[in-house]
This record gives C-alpha cells, structure tokens and sequence, in this order.
C-alpha cells in the first residue's frame, strides 16, 4: 500500500497541495508527511496515519521508524519507511558527532590560552573549555562592548537561561557587522571563523582589534609565512 493509499483524510487534496507545505528541503522523512501550517514550521502531520507532533522532520522520522520516546509511533507505516527513516536518523547522529569531533579538533587547535613567560614557564589565560556559569555570574554586567567598568551591576538570570541570553547578544553584534558591511553569509561559514570567535572567546574581555597597519603589513605576512608553510 502507497503512502497516498493510507494516509488519512485531512483537507489535503492533492499532491501539489501537499508540496505547498513541505519544508524546502530533500529529507527523505518528507515522503511521508507535510506540514500542518506553512507559518509554523515544526508542527508536521504523517502521511500513514495522520498523526500531528510538534519537532519538524526529526520527530517526523522516529514516529514513522517507531523509535524515539518522543513522539508517539506509527502503526501504519510500512517496513520500507521504517528502514529509510531508521537510516536518516542514524546518518544524522552520525554526522552530529563528527562535526562535534571538528569543532572540538577547531577549539584545541587554538592556543590563545598558553602564554609562554620569560622565564619561560607556561600560564594559562584561557581554557578550551567553554565557560562555565556559577553564582557569581548571575550577578554581572550585560554584554555590551561600549559599557564601562564603572556602570553598575544588575541581575540576570541563572545558569542556561543566562548563557543563552548573552550567546544571542554576542551574536547580535557579530550580524550587525555582517549586515553593516554586506559580508557574505558564506564568510561566517568555514573553519577559519570558528577559530577567530574561540580565539577571541578564550582571550576574553578588553581585546583590542588589530590595526589596519597591522592586517596591511605584520600580520599579513605573517598569515602568508603560515600559508606558504603548508604547501
């Protein structure tokens, strides 16, 4: 039996009707559903049995493969869908820990965080840790690059709430440069970027821009040393 056999009578009257609400996207967890509502983009219906949940395609795929304690499972769905969405899911796990691996290979790449002195003793300035928010920290200053020392202290919010909230302000500011000088999105997506904002993050508060005399002359030629040594 057909996907368009089975599936349950829900408004939808045509393949083209249905292709209105799907995600632009090539995930195979859309031969078997739709979405419900084209403004809301996670709320998706099963084409085998007409359930409706909330977590886009992914939740999508663990209903029709009947894994996952998320989401209620199909019982309709055929052994043919159960495979190839068992598949996506795996493959996509898959592909979330190797770009974990290279983000983690990105961050202990940098070395921001060792400081050789004169004495050539090692001190540690940074860690390649991400920053772990304690008490201390529910109590600081909002992120805000113009503001002084002097300003006042305020309240924010604990722990993951408040990590999220000053993750989104940094990125703020990172999309206002990008927009401010019409910077290809495409530039913010590469490995060379990811290290520019762990080595900035690992430096910490206070960090100077490099000079435009600095980029033109030193560090370029610097840069050029490091490229021509890897060829």
């Amino acid at each position: 039996m057909s996907v368009e056999e089975c599936a349950p009578k829900t408004g939808v009257t045509s393949r083209d009707e249905v292709n209105v609400l799907k995600r632009n996207s090539d995930d195979v967890g859309w031969e078997y559903g739709f979405l419900v509502d084209a403004n809301n983009k996670d709320k998706v219906e099963c084409k085998f049995c007409g359930h409706r949940s909330q977590g886009g395609v992914h939740r999508l795929k663990e209903h029709v493969a009947n894994v996952g304690t998320n989401v209620k499972k199909c019982r309709n769905s055929t052994e043919e869908a159960q495979d190839k969405c068992k598949k996506s899911l795996e493959d996509s796990k898959r592909k979330r820990k190797e770009q974990a691996a290279r983000e983690l290979e990105l961050r202990e790449e940098m070395n921001v965080s060792r400081v050789r002195t004169e004495n050539d003793e090692v001190t540690y300035v940074g860690s390649l840790e991400p920053h772990k928010l304690g008490p201390i920290d529910t109590w600081t200053r909002a992120i805000d690059p113009k503001a002084t020392k002097s300003k006042s202290l305020k309240q924010q919010k604990p722990n993951k709430e408040l990590w999220k909230e000053r993750r989104h302000e940094v990125h703020k500011y990172i999309a206002r440069w990008v927009y401010t000088h019409a910077t290809s999105f495409n530039a913010c997506d590469n490995d060379e970027f990811k290290q520019m904002c762990e080595a900035i993050g690992q430096f910490g508060s206070g960090l100077e821009p490099p000079s435009l005399r600095d980029l033109r002359e030193s560090l370029l030629d610097e840069e050029y040393a490091r490229t021509k040594s890897l060829l």
